[in-house]
């Protein structure tokens, strides 16, 4: 399946702020970050792809995936087992002409997805140092 990566503008000030927090709360941070940003490829995919029964729209999915050290996480937009035929959409096959669903809706929603990590990024780390406060005021 298409791969595609991006770079989150204030990367810097993020990844600065992963690292005043503790290390296990940093990672999930990290974690629900690239699951935020993404949301809107899955739905955009959801949205693109040839629908008969909606079992194909239902199956794909946003799954954590294996990072190649530990501080940095990946995310999948997927397609889930009783789908597989979606392979042979997104591809085409010697009968079959390609209808492309996944690939387009990462074009599509490439920057929102970025957009999508940033605010949750925000958000979610405003929230851990907050909680970080609380304990240390004990």
């Amino acid at each position: 399946m298409p791969v595609t990566k991006s770079r989150v503008i204030g990367g810097r000030e993020i990844e600065k702020a992963l690292r005043d927090l503790p290390q296990k709360t940093a990672r999930n941070v990290l974690r629900g970050m690239v699951r935020a940003g993404a949301a809107p490829i899955r739905d955009e995919a959801r949205a693109l792809v040839r629908r008969k029964t909606g079992l194909g729209a239902k199956s794909i999915v946003t799954r954590a995936g294996r990072a190649p050290d530990r501080n940095s996480a990946v995310a999948k937009v997927t397609v889930l087992g009783r789908a597989f035929y979606l392979r042979f959409l997104e591809f085409g096959t010697r009968y079959i002409k390609a209808v492309p669903f996944l690939r387009p809706a990462a074009d599509s929603k490439n920057q929102e997805a970025v957009k999508a990590m940033g605010t949750y990024a925000g958000v979610r780390i405003e929230k851990e140092a907050k909680k970080l406060a609380r304990g240390a005021g004990r």
